[in-house]
């Protein structure tokens, strides 16, 4: 059974119009419960991954200079995907990405500038390794 919507009394479900006021009845789509929640929740989900990817962002590049940073800068750069799925918080997921790909770069080629140096000044002679007796 269902209610008119402008009377209140119950009419049969497969009634047009409702018998004691004449209304047009009008069969709404039925809501499941569950979806709005969901999404509700997925949206909030997804907020979290870009907060993180921005924060993870805006730490590879303060450390960018560590030769180990870029692995955080990979992290920021998957959570900021990740949180681009939350509409609302895009823009922040955004600079989480530019965030962490620039720092990510920094830290690569500063780590290769690293090796690079190393390397050359041990053919040099520079510098020597040292061998253990043990």
């Amino acid at each position: 059974m269902t209610f008119c919507k402008n009377c209140k009394h119950s009419i049969p479900d497969d009634a047009k119009f409702c018998p004691f006021c004449g209304e047009e009845v009008v069969i709404e789509a039925e809501v499941v419960g569950e979806e709005k929640p969901q999404e509700e929740r997925n949206a909030k989900c997804w907020h979290v991954f870009a907060s993180v990817g921005d924060v993870l962002g805006l730490i590879t590049l303060i450390t960018c200079w560590l030769p180990y940073s870029w692995i955080i800068g990979i992290y920021g750069i998957v959570f900021s995907i990740l949180g681009k799925r939350a509409k609302p918080h895009e823009e922040k997921a955004d600079r989480g990405l530019r965030r962490s790909i620039i720092g990510t770069i920094i830290s690569v080629v500063l780590f290769i500038v690293i090796i690079i140096t190393i390397a050359v000044l041990m053919a040099l002679g520079a510098i020597t390794i040292a061998e253990n007796g043990m």
